[in-house]
């Protein structure tokens, strides 16, 4: 089933707001959010517009796997995933271990 999020950014003291639709699978223990990015002139910075987070479940906490999208090299990209996955995690109401 596809969701939708809004989330906000502030990239170089501007804010933007970046229209994201997401999917989540869970296999065993594992879960896998992908997002897709409606692509426009306020997220033309995204060096990524379609991008995949997973998580690992343990004791009903998840805690995030790495996974680099494809070699990310823009700083406010992985920013942009980071929060996207958060604002995610919360609107689901699945509880992320705490670093």
């Amino acid at each position: 089933m596809t969701k939708h999020i809004k989330v906000p950014y502030n990239r170089q003291q501007n804010d933007v707001t970046v229209d994201v639709t997401y999917s989540i699978d869970l296999d065993e223990d594992i879960q896998q959010i992908t997002c897709t990015v409606t692509r426009g002139e306020d997220n033309a910075w995204l060096q990524l517009y379609k991008f995949v987070c997973r998580s690992v479940a343990i004791k009903g906490v998840y805690t995030r796997l790495f996974y680099d999208n494809g070699n990310i090299k823009n700083v406010d990209t992985s920013l942009f995933i980071d929060k996207t996955y958060g604002l995610i995690m919360k609107k689901e109401r699945l509880q992320v271990e705490m670093e």
